[in-house]
């Protein structure tokens, strides 16, 4: 019997051992260092295969250019501000790197893997998440454990990260019309349980068929209204954080405002009343991980838990501006992209995501993936209308 695999072999087996890799690192058998080093190993094949067929790098040129431009904008903002406060890190250059590298392996994948043999990559992708969410969790993969779901608390034994990865790949397979591939994405979605994708993910699968086609542009005002909303979040976020609001509703609901919020105040007065100086992407959170665990002897609260408010004192509104507007554009499209840039701009209002590598990788892999399939067929409409 006959394997049914790509054209680009090697390299889809070089694709199969970085996700490999990135399951055992997740587990906590080897380091970031094999992950890390296997991607960029793939990175380097397919450069040297576009090299090979001539070096012409112009599919998803567009969608390269507005990701690679945050960094950019993050990178330059970052440096001013290290000059002025004369403190060089080398967090700067670590972080850059973990939001660079998902978009240059997506646009170098494009510029030299065939179209018709995407599948075979995204279904390794979805093996791996699932893999690596059996593997965690096999032992509550029980009555017991589906009973430790906690609507009120966003808790289960289950719960993990892997939901942004699994509704990203659910959306993904929508768009093919791939239901049973979808059906799975979402299926494991809900049982890793983070609020907003347990909810989204089935109302996604249900009313798919109803959704506009993928190639349809999104509407202007869309697209402007969530770039206003991912603009000024850290302000609204600010006054919601304020001790005027936590007092409100103390009084008006009884409810403990940082508490319900699991914390995510406290962590933020912990940045604002105790960190020196913001110097830079990367500072507040390599602050948080030597001074919460030096004070506090935690972990859980090494992380600010708002990706925008903290772009906002690392890069300035410049940052949240260019970050918010280029991520917005990237979806402009198609509204299957639209609705993945919604879900990751929220979850970067209310929690953080800017960090999580895996998802970025997926993201940036789709993004360009569906804009070189989008050129790709109005090439042949305009060869069919000649």
């Amino acid at each position: 019997m006959k394997l049914d695999l790509p054209q680009c072999k090697i390299r889809f087996f070089v694709f199969i051992l970085y996700n490999f890799l990135y399951v055992t690192y997740m587990l906590g058998y080897t380091s970031q260092t094999y992950y890390l080093g296997t991607l960029i190993l793939f990175c380097l094949m397919n450069l040297f295969m576009i090299v090979k067929k001539g070096g012409i790098l112009k599919k998803a040129l567009r969608e390269f250019k507005l990701g690679m431009g945050y960094v950019l904008v993050f990178f330059i903002i970052s440096i001013v501000i290290q000059i002025y406060n004369m403190d060089f890190q080398s967090y700067l250059y670590s972080g850059l790197l973990r939001i660079s590298l998902p978009i240059l392996n997506a646009f170098l994948f494009v510029n030299s893997v065939d179209s018709k043999d995407y599948k075979y990559f995204f279904n390794v992708l979805l093996a791996r998440f699932a893999l690596n969410f059996v593997w965690e969790f096999y032992k509550d993969f029980n009555f017991a454990g589906l009973l430790s779901i906690s609507w009120s608390e966003s808790s289960s034994s289950m719960e993990s990260s892997m939901a942004h990865d699994f509704i990203v790949m659910e959306v993904y397979f929508l768009s093919r019309k791939d239901n049973k591939k979808a059906f799975v994405s979402m299926l494991l979605c809900m049982l890793s349980m983070k609020r907003l994708s347990f909810i989204l993910a089935p109302i996604l699968f249900v009313l798919a068929k109803k959704l506009p086609e993928i190639n349809k542009p999104v509407k202007k005002s869309l697209l402007r209204s969530l770039k206003i909303v991912a603009i000024l979040s850290p302000f609204f976020m600010f006054a919601l954080y304020s001790k005027a609001s936590q007092n409100f509703f103390q009084n008006v609901f009884n409810m403990d405002l940082n508490l319900k919020m699991g914390g995510r105040i406290a962590i933020y007065d912990t940045v604002v009343n105790n960190i020196p100086y913001f110097n830079g992407y990367g500072s507040i959170n390599a602050f948080l991980s030597k001074f919460v665990y030096s004070v506090f002897g935690t972990y859980w609260n090494a992380t600010l838990h708002n990706d925008f408010i903290r772009i906002y004192y690392e890069t300035t509104i410049v940052g949240v501006v260019v970050l918010a507007n280029n991520l917005v554009e990237l979806s402009k499209k198609n509204y299957w992209n639209f609705i993945i840039v919604a879900y990751l701009i929220f979850v970067g209002i209310t929690s953080h995501i800017l960090n999580y590598f895996s998802v970025w990788v997926t993201f940036y892999m789709i993004i360009m993936c569906t804009q070189k399939e989008g050129d790709e067929n109005k090439e042949l409409e305009n060869k069919m209308e000649r």
